[in-house]
């Protein structure tokens, strides 16, 4: 490695590879540890910023600013695994809020989400299809909005769902078959939607 000194010249500077590689790999730990530790409350941030609407401002303690958002308003943490201080978003509950908007692609970076419920709002556009992503998601209540399109097939990989309440929306098309393999599924509310297939038989 080259240095540049303060006279303008050029001195050369010995490292050991081995020193520069684990000064990399500490490097590396330390800015991934650093953005796990704030992953949760930056992708509620984008949920709220890229697609709800809070037009009575329900979601106000909902602040970019606050590095450990336990305490926002509809959200629930829990600890993962046995370290108490990695705390992650298990619970997201934001019935009857008056939001209007979408629900943003950005919800498949809550890993750990089990409960989600939007229901008693004004939510319009699609179900994101990186729903899917969501693999811990037990409960899935999203009745009661305007939300539209079809029901996306990655729904499948929801395997721990337990229930999925979708009716009094605008959905229209048929239901992803696979949903019939969902074998955890006990609950399935769908009516009053434009849907043209039969409910599966659970």
């Amino acid at each position: 490695m080259k240095l540049r000194g303060s006279m303008g010249g050029i001195s050369e500077f010995k490292t050991e590879p081995r020193s520069m590689l684990c000064g990399v790999l500490f490097l590396l730990t330390l800015v991934v540890w650093t953005t796990k530790k704030l992953n949760d409350g930056q992708v509620l941030m984008e949920l709220k910023n890229r697609g709800f609407q809070d037009s009575l401002n329900h979601l106000h303690n909902w602040n970019k600013n606050d590095k450990t958002p336990c305490n926002w308003i509809g959200v629930h943490y829990s600890s993962n695994g046995n370290n108490t201080s990695n705390l992650v978003v298990t619970y997201l509950n934001l019935s009857s809020m008056n939001l209007t908007g979408t629900l943003s692609p950005s919800i498949d970076s809550l890993h750990n989400l089990v409960y989600l419920n939007l229901t008693y709002n004004g939510l319009t556009g699609d179900i994101p299809p990186e729903i899917g992503n969501c693999s811990k998601l037990e409960v899935m209540l999203l009745n009661n909005n305007q939300f539209g399109g079809s029901i996306p097939v990655e729904i499948r990989k929801l395997s721990y769902l337990r229930s999925l309440n979708i009716c009094n929306n605008k959905f229209s098309g048929p239901l992803p078959e696979e949903i019939g393999d969902l074998y955890n599924l006990e609950e399935l509310v769908a009516y009053t939607n434009n849907l043209t297939s039969p409910l599966p038989r659970l």
